[in-house]
């Protein structure tokens, strides 16, 4: 029997969440960048991460487990554990993981990390968070995340 492989990830992209229409369309809400501004710490950003991956197998099933772990190596989130379900290894298939609440304590690098259960953890992606910068302007390409208060 040949040894599984994780999927391959084609795309990876952080946003508050995706919907799938009766049409099987998916719609990706709120795509963020690289780095997101924060006005303060600690906070809490509720993230969901969307992938498009090739499975090495198909018909297969892929016992998963993934995690966002902060530069220091601590983790944000417990360790999740799901199965993916392969149905043509030459198809690009979609991979949908949170929503994820991640408590932020401290600026720094946040990775989010994958593997087949028990075996090395592989990075999916990584986000920047860092304060807001000082003065009026934000870099292109960045996004303002501010805590939110009830009334």
């Amino acid at each position: 029997m040949e040894a599984l492989e994780l999927p391959t990830v084609k795309v990876a992209l952080l946003c508050d969440d995706v919907r799938r229409e009766i049409t099987g369309k998916e719609i990706i809400i709120g795509v963020f960048s690289d780095q997101i501004n924060v006005v303060s710490f600690p906070i809490t950003i509720i993230l969901t991460l969307y992938m498009r991956v090739i499975f090495s197998n198909s018909n297969t099933k892929y016992p998963i487990e993934f995690r966002a772990i902060n530069a220091s190596g601590n983790q944000l989130v417990p360790v999740a554990k799901t199965v993916l379900d392969s149905l043509n290894a030459t198809q690009t298939s979609t991979a949908v993981l949170g929503p994820v609440p991640l408590h932020i304590q401290a600026p720094g690098a946040i990775s989010f990390q994958w593997r087949l259960e028990n075996r090395e953890w592989t990075t999916i992606t990584i986000l920047d968070v860092a304060p807001v910068p000082t003065g009026d302007a934000v870099p292109p390409g960045e996004v303002i995340i501010q805590k939110m208060t009830t009334a």
